[in-house]
């Protein structure tokens, strides 16, 4: 999974008033994916990212639970980490953070300490960190849950699509939606970095190959017709936009086409068979 937001951008739906002495209500915006299956099978969706663990105890009691919480802390009552996970996080002595390995057997716990998860999991295994107790808007303990468990199945899926087992992007805008260009940033107006000009990189599909398009020039995702003009290229069904900017590269042929501003942490390689 890559999480390729561009610099956390995020728009709202508000209601209520949040401004004076009333409650308001925020919810986050739509989160725009790029999927593709375990068959090459590309697909568009938009919802929300969730995470399903059965967890089994030693007495072989199943609890299901569910969180859209990955690789940040948030509302869900557990958090699933992977090792791209570069910063500390802590985690309280009356907490528990589990190391699920590639067949679901939790493989080691920890508690009251502080830790980088890149540090802790190795590739294909993941971490879980439970942090809620039983209350009374929250009927299942997490903590208590986990710190049982001997076993961990988790399963990825989005408007209940299941895509455990695929590639996915999450990122954002679409600047081509069913076949027609689409300005899709006008969804964020609170991120001026859809405004400001740069390299740009998009994922897009015709419905059956994927495409990668590196654009050197510079250009504006809210003001110029992107979408316009990467039709021009051919039938694409649905491109989303990445990165842009420092963080665009394009390496081809043994040479870098375009030069990246900055190091990269991430990046998406196609590589041949040998």
């Amino acid at each position: 999974m890559v999480n390729g937001i561009p610099f956390d951008t995020t728009t709202f739906d508000v209601s209520g008033t949040i401004f004076s002495n009333s409650n308001g209500v925020i919810e986050a915006g739509t989160k725009e994916t790029f999927i593709v299956d375990p068959y090459g099978n590309c697909v568009y969706d938009e919802g929300r990212i969730e995470v399903t663990a059965n967890v089994i105890d030693g007495s072989d009691t199943i609890e299901t639970l569910t969180t859209y919480s990955i690789n940040v802390t948030s509302y869900g009552g557990f958090t699933i980490y992977t090792n791209w996970y570069k910063d500390e996080i802590y985690v309280n002595y009356n907490e528990t953070f589990v190391v699920v390995n590639t067949d679901g057997q939790v493989i080691n716990r920890f508690s009251g300490t502080t830790f980088s998860p890149s540090n802790v999991l190795k590739p294909g295994q993941y971490g879980i960190h439970a942090y809620q107790f039983s209350t009374n808007h929250w009927t299942k303990d997490t903590i208590k849950i986990f710190d049982n468990a001997v076993e961990v199945r988790i399963k990825i899926t989005i408007n209940g699509r299941d895509i455990t087992n695929s590639f996915f992007v999450q990122s954002a805008p679409l600047v081509v939606n069913n076949g027609v260009a689409f300005n899709g940033a006008e969804r964020y107006p609170d991120s001026f970095r859809m405004t400001k000009s740069g390299a740009r990189v998009f994922v897009g599909t015709d419905g059956r190959y994927v495409y990668f398009i590196v654009t050197p020039t510079a250009i504006s995702l809210r003001d110029d017709p992107v979408g316009n003009i990467i039709l021009r290229l051919g039938y694409f069904k649905y491109v989303l936009s990445l990165d842009g900017g420092g963080s665009t590269l394009l390496y081809y042929n043994g040479k870098y086409i375009y030069t990246p501003g900055r190091k990269l942490v991430t990046c998406v390689a196609v590589v041949n068979s040998p």
